[in-house]
């Protein structure tokens, strides 16, 4: 029942060689367990840490379940179930932490948040030695993440947290969101000036390096788009001819005869998806160029091809939809351009299963 940002259901400052087994730590209207400063040689095992959620004064959420903070360990989390607050489990400018076996699911934004920000120089600069294996993570909440940074922006921030990310290893980690397009935020490690943006599993373990053992919670160690969940442009696994920007992809079209594509990997079709939506952006003297959807290869089935219309500009978007034939299952998705030296700009798609109308039997 406790409430308030700087408190938490238990507290713990300055502690040393603490150990919490089969505790319950549960609705707080605050954080649930905080170590805080300096803390080392911490247990937390068998643990429910469930239903803390702060509330603010502008009537918006906060706080976490577990949130271990400029400190330098070690720490070990395992065998807990740290479920419906509104972060999971934080870890902040802190070493020698280790999060295993643990269930974490349907915190309200984030089930792991990583944080690494200014904060004195004795403290970490940033998480160091940090290991995440072995959990289930999952949301049954569509814009709440899996896995992304706290306190991240701002390119100081960003290198901050580019460095605690490359002292960070997760492993073998099961995973499960309702739209996977939109499961983690992360960035390409290898352009440490890059901004965050939400990214689907496959493309997150790419540009990462992280959990590539990891798997979905159906078995799959890939996943990619799915149908009923948006997917940006931006995210294909492959691509040729085209430039990829912030939001989208541009220069789409056929160049000395060769056609562009991009490549959504292990794209998942579900069980009947039948209309494809896509957000282009077309001046009125480029209108008219067609774009084929295949399956599995640049030369595959194809299961659409859509005459892209005029959006009044590069950058007024708008969506187009067409009717794609009945698919099924997991294929790689290729977007073709079939005719016209410039497209337009794509910058999300959507497969879905729109409803059929039902076949009239009566003969009348």
């Amino acid at each position: 029942g406790y409430t308030g940002w700087s408190i938490a259901g238990a507290k713990f400052v300055l502690t040393r060689g603490c150990e919490l087994k089969n505790n319950i730590i549960a609705d707080n209207r605050t954080g649930g367990l905080w170590f805080d400063i300096h803390c080392r040689d911490v247990i937390v095992r068998d643990c429910n840490i469930t239903g803390n959620v702060g509330h603010r004064a502008d009537g918006k959420t906060d706080e976490r379940g577990v949130f271990f903070e400029i400190s330098e360990g070690p720490f070990l989390i395992e065998h807990c179930d740290v479920s419906r607050n509104h972060i999971g489990i934080q870890i902040g400018n802190s070493r020698n932490v280790t999060i295993r076996n643990c269930t974490i699911a349907d915190n309200l934004e984030t089930q792991i948040g990583l944080e690494g920000r200014p904060r004195g120089d004795e403290f970490p600069p940033h998480n160091q030695n940090l290991l995440v294996y072995d959990n289930q993570v999952s949301t049954q909440t569509i814009g709440s993440f899996l896995v992304r940074e706290i306190w991240s922006w701002g390119k100081a921030n960003v290198q901050r947290s580019v460095l605690g990310l490359r002292e960070t290893t997760l492993g073998r980690n099961q995973y499960r969101h309702p739209c996977p397009s939109e499961a983690f935020m992360g960035l390409d490690l290898a352009k440490d000036n890059s901004g965050w943006q939400p990214m689907h599993f496959n493309r997150w373990k790419r540009l990462t390096g992280q959990d590539r053992q990891g798997s979905t919670v159906n078995g799959r160690s890939s996943l990619g788009g799915v149908s009923g969940c948006k997917l940006s442009a931006q995210q294909c696994d492959r691509s040729s001819g085209v430039t990829v920007f912030d939001g989208g992809v541009g220069d789409f079209g056929i160049q000395n005869g060769q056609a562009d594509w991009i490549c959504f990997e292990a794209f998942d079709f579900q069980a009947e998806s039948n209309q494809v939506a896509l957000t282009v952006g077309v001046p009125q003297q480029n209108s008219g160029g067609e774009l084929e959807l295949r399956i599995d290869s640049i030369d595959g089935r194809v299961i659409a091809t859509m005459k892209i219309q005029s959006t009044g500009g590069w950058d007024q978007r708008r969506t187009q939809s067409e009717s794609i034939q009945l698919t099924s299952g997991i294929h790689d998705l290729f977007l073709v351009a079939g005719s016209g030296s410039a497209i337009g700009n794509i910058y999300d798609v959507l497969v879905s299963a729109a409803p059929r109308l039902p076949v009239d039997r009566s003969g009348k």
